[in-house]
């Protein structure tokens, strides 16, 4: 048996090791954070070691990489050809020939492509701040969850001790004739409850634990400082958020510069009716007179097939008149998103106003006079477990509430694009988008 256990641990510490060791071979640095961390620290440090996000970045490098060749001209040809029959000739020599050639588009065709792939780079590069915003709403909501799973648990810790001394209390009533053997049986009741409530509290920590450091590239079980403690943020007028993303969205900038993209497509679809030019020069040894050896030419490729260049020229505006429409859908959804977000974000709000000023204070006044009334013998035991148990189900609900701000206002950022402190200190967040862009 301690064999098996040891070989497990071995097993796991490898596990971890090989892990870690990955993420530094990529080029993560560990993260360094205090005894406890913030959703700023979080979110500095998935964003600098989520390899997702690292994925879209590698590929808009990649995308930017080809804008120049799209609009170079193709290699030249260089051709070179002999006539057999005058090998070891005498009399005229070998006979040879050497060609270069060089084609040329129709002008604006490969701006047409330079352009198109421009844009698709622009698009890419704009999908680079989609994946950020959508990892770092992914890192706050796991934050939140975090937040709330950790008070959970110390919420729980806190009602055993209360209910441990409730449970003296009453053990200390029946032994001096005073109290009933139920009370104390209530007391031992809610705590078996409290036992297996914390049972699930840490099955679920321990997957938001790994949830959040999957984000971050480390092993499941990796220590997370607890969380900081809830932070209000100010939530923006909803018509200062639709503009905002109107203009500033990366989705929409990036489903922009595809349309853009296939408009490009398209006006060297239309150029592909318009011939392409070859230039050439060379020489022939096979001309007796040194003055028809060298010979330059130009060709041209002849479009007849009309049929194909217009089906393809249709069928490239198509795109591009697809990619508008999902343009304005996309639009039109992100500001429903927006709406349904903002009025939850509003309703999360007014929640934990609620809780904090009214449903608390009452909790905890109730359970403190219930106990009073208990010890002075005008109340029973009773009212004091319910009383006790509500304390703790409002309290639970305030930090389920809080969590459930700090989500929602995850998700306002992810659809409006741009963080909600930011958006709340500076109306304008143009200077914010850049900052956001550049982390």
């Amino acid at each position: 048996m301690h064999k098996l256990f040891a070989v497990g641990a071995l097993a796991h510490a490898i596990s971890v090791l090989a892990v870690s060791a990955q993420a530094v071979e990529l080029g993560f640095e560990s993260p360094s954070w205090g005894p406890t961390i913030s959703v700023d620290e979080l979110v500095t440090s998935v964003t600098g070691r989520n390899g997702s996000l690292e994925e879209a970045k590698a590929a808009a490098k990649a995308a930017a990489y080809r804008v120049g060749p799209a609009g170079a001209l193709d290699d030249p040809l260089l051709s070179y050809s002999l006539a057999p029959g005058t090998i070891g000739g005498q009399s005229v020599g070998l006979g040879q020939r050497v060609e270069l050639s060089q084609s040329l588009p129709w002008p604006g065709k490969l701006g047409a492509r330079q352009e198109a792939a421009r844009q698709n780079a622009a698009a890419m590069e704009s999908g680079v701040d989609v994946r950020r915003l959508d990892i770092i709403a992914a890192t706050k909501a796991a934050y939140a969850e975090w937040y709330f799973i950790n008070e959970a648990i110390r919420l729980n810790e806190e009602n055993r001790a209360v209910l441990e001394d409730l449970r003296a209390v009453a053990e200390g009533y029946v032994s001096a004739g005073q109290g009933l053997q139920q009370d104390i049986l209530r007391a031992e009741s809610e705590l078996a409850l409290l036992a297996d409530q914390l049972l699930q509290l840490q099955a679920e920590k321990v997957g938001v634990q790994a949830r959040i450091n999957a984000l971050i590239n480390r092993a499941p079980d990796a220590f997370i400082p607890p969380p900081e403690g809830f932070r209000a943020t100010t939530l923006p007028e909803l018509p200062l958020l639709i503009a905002t993303a109107q203009q500033y969205h990366p989705r929409l900038l990036q489903l922009e510069h595809y349309a853009d993209a296939r408009a490009a497509d398209a006006e060297y679809a239309r150029k592909d009716f318009y011939p392409d030019f070859r230039v050439t020069g060379g020489y022939n040894s096979l001309w007796v007179s040194n003055d028809k050896r060298y010979m330059v030419g130009v060709s041209i490729n002849i479009p007849l097939n009309q049929g194909r260049l217009k089906s393809e020229l249709s069928a490239r505006r198509a795109e591009e008149t697809g990619a508008r429409w999902r343009l304005e859908d996309e639009r039109a959804q992100i500001l429903n998103d927006i709406a349904a977000a903002y009025a939850g974000a509003h309703r999360a709000v007014q929640s934990v106003a609620l809780y904090e000023k009214q449903l608390v204070p009452l909790a905890e006044q109730t359970l403190e006079a219930s106990i009073s009334e208990y010890q002075n013998r005008v109340s029973d035991f009773l009212n004091v477990i319910t009383a006790d148990r509500n304390k703790l189900y409002t309290e639970q609900s305030l930090y389920r509430q809080q969590a459930d701000f700090m989500r929602q206002m995850a998700e306002l950022e992810n659809l409006v694009g741009v963080s909600m402190d930011d958006l709340s200190r500076s109306p304008d967040p143009s200077q914010q988008t850049s900052e956001m862009n550049h982390e």
